[in-house]
């Protein structure tokens, strides 16, 4: 039977995956020239995947290309609203005058910015926010969240276009692609710093 893995890469089945590492690179580098000096990042540890590697491999690359540090990681049990949650509890009892956090997941980022809301920290004026999957509700959200877009309809339909080769028996060779991201710019990274 054809399998397609989607996200995964083993080495026995076709699958289709996304460069994770780009989409947290260019999640960070926007906060960077967002003129954000501090910049954080949150992820969850109940299932240390790769692509949770990936994403953090990017926010560290891109600093450190900048010559600057990696901001604290902020890790929370689960990939909920309330692992968001606890995030930005830490993040406000952080000393490091934190201004920038890449959310590796839009779920965390919901809520991230409420607790930031409740403590009266203003987003993105003292903290810009980027999310990761822009999902549906990430426009609707206060302010809307810049967000990292994973491009699961042209996913779909290349692992879909494979298994119906494959069951054709027409498939020469295993699907193996890699798609890229994109980011959406909306509210909660803020505007670029004002020309001097």
């Amino acid at each position: 039977m054809p399998i397609v893995a989607f996200q995964r890469r083993p080495s026995h089945h076709s699958w289709v995956d996304v460069d994770n590492v780009a989409g947290a690179a260019a999640a960070t580098r926007h906060l960077l020239d967002r003129g954000r000096t501090c910049i954080a990042a949150v992820a969850w540890a109940s299932i240390r995947s790769a692509a949770v590697e990936a994403r953090l491999d990017g926010y560290r690359q891109t600093l450190r290309a900048a010559g600057r540090d990696p901001g604290p990681i902020l890790w929370v049990p689960d990939l909920s609203e309330k692992g968001g949650a606890r995030a930005g509890t830490a993040l406000l009892a952080c000393p490091a005058g934190i201004d920038g956090v890449v959310v590796l997941s839009d779920v965390l980022a919901v809520g991230l910015l409420h607790t930031l809301w409740r403590a009266g920290r203003r987003v993105p004026e003292d903290v810009a926010v980027v999310g990761y999957d822009d999902l549906s509700f990430a426009p609707y959200l206060t302010p809307p969240l810049t967000s990292v877009r994973l491009p699961y309809d042209a996913m779909g339909r290349a692992a879909a276009a494979w298994l119906v080769s494959a069951a054709r028996g027409r498939a020469e060779s295993p699907l193996r692609r890699v798609f890229q991201p994109e980011l959406v710019v909306r509210e909660s990274s803020g505007p670029p710093p004002a020309a001097a």
